[in-house]
Formats: C-alpha cells, structure tokens, sequence
C-alpha cells in the first residue's frame, strides 16, 4: 500500500482565500474546516502554514500593508507631489478591503492570548500604518511647497481626508480606478464650477 500524498496549497491562495471568508463572514467566519473545504485540503495542510486563525489573519493583514507601503515607496521618486497623492488614494482604494479588515485587530488581541507572532504582525501593521502616513504627510507637504495646493490648510486635515477618503461607498458603475479619479477631483478642486 502506497503513503497518502498530502495535497499541498500554496500561501497566496490560503492568503486570498482567507480574504475572501473575511470579507463575507468576518473575523467569526473564519475558522481552517471552512478553509480546508473552500481549498480541497485538508486542515492539517494549514497547519503546515499556521498554527492559529489569529496567525493566518495577521499574516493576511501585514502582506496586505506591506503591498501598500510597497507601492506608495515607489511613488516617492515621483518629481510631481499632487501626482504622487492622487496615485495613493488610487493605492488605497485598490487595498480598500484593508480598511474594513483592519477593524478586526481588536478580535486578535481580546482573549489576551495572542501568540508571539501575532503580536509581532500587530506591531508590525501599526508602525506601516505610521509609515504611511508619514508618506501621505510627506507628499502633502511636497504639494505645498511646490505651491499645488493651498498652505494654510492643516496638513493633518489634508491627510486625513485621503486615508479617509476610502470610507466613502463606491456607487455603481464606476470601477476602482474611475472611483478614486472622482474622489481626488473632489479634493482638490472641490464642489464649484470651473469658470
């Protein structure tokens, strides 16, 4: 009698995957039975990944900002700062998923058991969260002294309305990339008429 080969899946897919159920059922919904069947594994080749939901979600959340952080250092090269702050509210509403995930740390800490490694993503995921409002502050600055937009709006303000800008809810018919144009031209040239 032959061994039974184990059916291997690969991190990506556990990662989508898990973005998936979190997205339809939340920080409850997700659980390895329900992974393993979505995936046609089984629960042990999980745990071959992850030794906890808390662990897979963290690592889900710090990949996630790791690609924003990634592509937003990529536009700091970039001469022209409104260009660069309307490529990153492109960015956030392309990763807007990660704002509605984000409300789930609470859940990975709440049992005061977090593993090492989950709390080492939390720490993790709070410092990119630092980082890139250090950029969009950055870039917003850059705008001001290139004389782009107006210098006695509050910085902080400014920043805040692009991080936040990702709340707003999509309406239909426009996708990702038509969306955050819309949202940009509202920032920065308002609700009047051009004359």
């Amino acid at each position: 009698m032959s061994p039974v080969v184990k059916k291997k899946v690969a991190r990506g897919d556990l990662i989508k995957e898990t973005e998936r159920l979190l997205l339809e059922k939340g920080y409850e919904g997700v659980n390895f039975s329900v992974l393993s069947e979505r995936l046609g594994v089984g629960r042990s080749t999980l745990y071959d990944h992850f030794s906890s939901k808390d662990e897979l979600i963290a690592v889900y959340m710090t990949d996630v900002m790791d690609a924003i952080l990634a592509q937003c250092d990529g536009l700091m090269e970039q001469e022209d700062a409104l260009l660069q702050i309307k490529e990153m509210i492109r960015i956030f509403h392309t990763y807007s998923q990660i704002h509605k995930i984000v409300q789930l740390m609470p859940a990975l800490c709440a049992t005061g058991t977090a593993s090492e490694k989950v709390t080492s993503a939390l720490s993790t995921l709070q410092a990119g969260h630092h980082r890139l409002m250090n950029l969009v502050t950055t870039a917003i600055e850059k705008a001001k002294a290139q004389k782009r937009i107006r210098n006695e709006l509050p910085t902080p303000l400014i920043a805040s309305l692009v991080f936040h800008s990702i709340l707003l809810p999509k309406t239909e018919g426009h996708p990702p990339e038509a969306w955050s144009e819309l949202i940009f031209d509202l920032l920065f040239h308002g609700l009047q008429t051009q004359t």
